[in-house]
């Protein structure tokens, strides 16, 4: 019996020490997440700012609508414009519906409206050079050689777009600023239609997605 007790009681110590330095080292309950936690469980949305070097991708929307002048350059002379867009794609690829307006009315004047199958070179950065084809319709409005009252005709077009956006950097919100240089194409049109040369749209947009 006289040596049971010293040999309980060594016991006893060593579970002791065991137990407080399992305390010492236990995770307090209000531990930051480690880097690798962030990297796994922080999304774009969630995301509240630059922590432990995790750098989320720049926000995408479906649609994004875009806005801004254009300048219309052709054998004649230039002529200022409006212009206004809808693009449709998340991802590297999408549809855009667009319409620009020069003197929409008066002679000389032209409405075009066309729709592009778009590619984006730069997803997913904020740098975006963009390239797309697509086809429409052109509303040319036209002061005859003779003096005679204008004429207006419509013209099936072919269009290619090459354009440079950047995703401006406002949090969470898609805005973009871009500028886009679009030819076009007379194409179809019918037999007696003045003869139209290829003239470009000079574009400057700002765009907010949804």
């Amino acid at each position: 019996m006289t040596r049971l007790v010293p040999a309980l009681a060594m016991i006893f110590c060593c579970l002791s020490t065991a137990a407080r330095a399992a305390a010492d080292y236990a995770d307090p309950p209000d531990r930051p997440p480690t880097d690798a936690e962030w990297r796994h469980d922080a999304t774009a949305d969630q995301y509240p700012g630059p922590v432990l070097g995790y750098d989320p991708p720049p926000p995408s929307s479906s649609v994004r609508v875009f806005t801004g002048p254009a300048l219309y350059v052709s054998n004649d002379d230039p002529q200022a414009g409006l212009f206004a867009a809808i693009d449709l794609g998340r991802g590297p690829a999408g549809f855009r519906a667009s319409g620009s307006w020069a003197h929409a009315g008066a002679a000389p004047g032209i409405s075009t409206y066309t729709g592009e199958l778009w590619f984006d070179l730069g997803h997913p950065g904020r740098l975006r050079p963009v390239v797309a084809a697509g086809a429409g319709l052109a509303s040319i409005r036209l002061v005859p050689d003779d003096g005679d009252s204008p004429q207006s005709e419509t013209v099936g077009i072919g269009v290619l777009r090459a354009g440079l956006h950047y995703l401006l950097p406002l949090g969470s919100t898609d805005a973009r600023a871009g500028i886009d240089a679009v030819g076009c194409l007379p194409a179809v049109r019918s037999e007696d239609a003045a003869d139209l040369s290829p003239w470009a749209v000079l574009v400057a947009t700002l765009g907010v997605g949804f």
